[in-house]
C-alpha cells in the first residue's frame, strides 16, 4: 500500500461497518464508549481512511490518512469550523470563547493578540521557574519508595502553569484547584459520552449539576487574580500581564471575560497535556534500560554538574526525541474534530455543510504505513533522518495549520527541561503488574496513574584515559 495515497471506499453507509451493528437511537455510541481507542482503531484498520459512524442519529466520519487531515487542518482550513461539540454547555462553561473554541475574525484577532505572549524570548524566560519547581518536587523523593509519578507531574505542571500565567504560587490552594480540575475533566467525559449527553443544555442533568461547583472554584481563582491585577496595573512578567497589555487596532484590550476564557484555555492546555507527555515518557524510559543508559550519557555530557536551561533544550536531542516519541504513542490529545462550514470535497467524496469529521492522533500515529514497528517505543526514529520521509500530518499531537497549538514551544521546552532534571537525579522503575492503561477522556490519561519505584541513577564517570564516559553504580 502506498502511504501517500488514502484508501477511499466507494460510497457507503454506516451499516457497512462489519461487526459494529447500529443500535436504535444510539447508533455506534455503545462500542465507542466501551473502548474509544479500540473503536477508532478498528474502524480505520478494517474499513479504510474515511469511515462513517453514527452517534444519536447523526452520521459523522473518521478520517485516518495524513493527506486528508492536511486538507482539513491546513490546505482547506477555511472550509472547516470547530465541530458542534464546542457549542455544548460543557465546553462553553470550561473554555468560553477562548482560542480553542472561537471562530472566524474573532479567533484571528485573539490569536494575534495572544501571540506575543509566546514569543521565544518570553518563553525562554520561564525555564528557570520550570527547573526550580521540579527541584522542589524532587526534594521530597526518596530512593526505594514507590510513587504515582503521574500525580506528581500533574501537581508540578499545575504549579508551573499558575506561576507562569499569574506570577503566583498556590501554597495550600494547590490541592483544591487540582481536585477541581480533575472533577471538571471527569464531568466532561460524562457530559460528552454519557447517556444524558443529548439532554445537555436542555434540562439540568446529573453531570451539569456536579460540574457547577469545580468550574465555579476555577472561575473564582482566575477572576480574583484578574481583579487584583486590574487594581495594581502591575506588569509581573507573566502571561496574564502580557494579555492585559495588548491592544487591538482600535486600542482596545481584552475584557475580563475574554481574559478569563483565554487564561482557562492556556491553563488547561498548558497544565495537563505537558503532565501527560511527561508521565508517559517517564514510564516508557523506565521500561527501556538501553534508552535510559543513553539518556544518562547525554545529560552528563551536555549538562555536567549544572542544571538545564533554555539554551540546553536544543543540545539534548535524545531528551527531545523521547518526548516526541511518547507523544506519538500516547498523544495527550488523542482525537480532534472539524465540521464542514460549507460543501466540501475530501478525497473523492463530496460532503454537505455541517458534516462532522474526526481525526485521531492515536490511530494515525500508530499506523504501520507511516510508522514501522508502530507500537514500539523507538526514540531513534526522530534522530535517524526518516522524519522527512513521512507525510506531514502523520504526526500532529499539537494539531496543525493556522490553529496549531499556540503554546507548542512552551510545552516542549517544559517537558524537556523537566525530563532532564528528573533523569539526572533519579531512575524510575515501573512496578510490574501495575502497568498503566490509556483512558480516553478529554485527554489520554494513564488509568490508575503511573506507579514507579524511585532509584538513584547510574553515575557517569569520565575516564582519565580519554575513552569517553563510563558508568558506575552510585556509592
Amino acid at each position: 500500500m502506498n502511504p501517500t495515497h488514502p484508501t477511499l471506499p466507494a460510497p457507503f453507509t454506516p451499516e457497512t461497518l462489519r461487526g459494529l451493528p447500529l443500535q436504535p437511537i444510539f447508533g455506534h455510541i455503545v462500542p465507542f464508549m466501551k473502548d474509544p481507542l479500540g473503536f477508532f482503531t478498528r474502524c480505520a484498520r478494517e474499513h479504510g481512511d474515511l469511515v462513517p459512524m453514527t452517534f444519536f442519529g447523526l452520521t459523522e466520519y473518521l478520517v485516518s490518512h495524513p493527506d486528508l487531515v492536511e486538507q482539513i487542518l491546513a490546505t482547506q482550513h477555511r472550509s472547516y469550523v470547530k465541530p458542534a461539540v464546542f457549542q455544548r454547555p460543557v465546553w462553553r462553561q470550561i473554555f468560553g470563547n477562548g482560542l480553542v473554541a472561537s471562530e472566524g475574525d474573532f479567533w484571528l484577532k485573539q490569536r494575534r493578540l495572544a501571540q506575543p505572549a509566546f514569543h521565544r524570548e518570553r518563553v525562554d524566560g520561564y525555564a528557570g521557574t520550570m527547573v526550580e519547581f521540579t527541584r522542589q518536587l524532587l526534594a521530597d523523593w526518596r530512593p526505594g519508595e514507590t510513587r504515582d509519578v503521574h500525580a506528581d507531574m500533574m501537581r508540578l505542571t499545575l504549579k508551573i502553569a499558575v506561576k507562569t500565567l499569574f506570577d503566583q504560587e498556590l501554597g495550600n490552594r494547590a490541592d483544591r484547584i487540582g481536585a477541581s480540575f480533575e472533577r471538571v475533566v471527569e464531568e466532561y467525559a460524562r457530559a460528552e459520552f454519557g447517556v444524558f449527553s443529548i439532554l445537555e443544555g436542555k434540562v439540568p442533568t446529573p453531570s451539569s449539576i456536579r460540574r457547577h461547583r469545580p468550574i465555579a472554584i476555577l472561575n473564582r481563582e482566575i477572576q480574583r487574580v484578574i481583579e487584583e491585577r486590574r487594581t495594581s496595573a502591575e506588569d509581573r512578567g507573566d502571561l496574564l500581564s502580557m494579555l492585559m497589555s495588548v491592544r487591538d487596532d482600535e486600542d482596545r484590550g481584552m475584557s475580563d471575560r475574554q481574559l478569563r476564557d483565554e487564561v482557562m484555555t492556556f491553563f488547561v492546555a498548558g497544565h495537563e497535556t505537558t503532565a501527560l507527555a511527561l508521565s508517559w515518557a517517564l514510564y516508557l524510559v523506565g521500561r527501556d534500560p538501553s534508552v535510559r543508559l543513553r539518556l544518562d550519557q547525554e545529560i552528563a555530557t551536555v549538562l555536567g554538574e549544572k542544571l538545564p536551561g533554555a539554551d540546553d533544550v536544543e543540545k539534548l536531542p535524545l531528551c527531545r526525541a523521547v518526548i516526541r516519541e511518547a507523544m506519538r504513542l500516547y498523544p495527550p490529545v488523542w482525537a480532534m474534530g472539524r465540521a464542514a462550514g460549507e460543501q466540501v470535497r475530501l478525497g473523492n467524496h463530496t460532503f454537505p455543510a455541517n458534516t462532522q469529521f474526526y481525526m485521531s492522533q492515536w490511530v494515525i500515529q500508530r499506523d504501520e504505513r507511516f510508522w514501522p514497528r508502530a507500537d514500539e517505543f523507538l526514540p531513534d526514529r526522530w534522530l535517524d533522518g526518516t522524519e522527512a520521509l513521512r507525510p506531514r500530518f502523520a504526526y500532529f499531537p499539537f494539531g496543525g495549520g493556522p490553529r496549531r497549538c499556540i503554546g507548542q514551544a512552551f510545552g516542549l521546552m517544559e517537558a524537556v527541561l523537566i525530563l532532564a532534571t528528573v533523569a539526572r537525579e533519579f531512575r524510575l522503575q515501573p512496578l510490574v503488574g501495575l502497568e498503566p492503561r490509556p483512558r480516553a477522556l478529554l485527554t489520554l490519561r494513564p488509568d490508575g496513574g503511573v506507579r514507579v519505584r524511585i532509584e538513584r541513577p547510574l553515575t557517569v564517570a569520565h575516564n582519565g584515559g580519554g575513552n569517553g564516559p563510563g558508568y558506575r553504580s552510585p556509592d
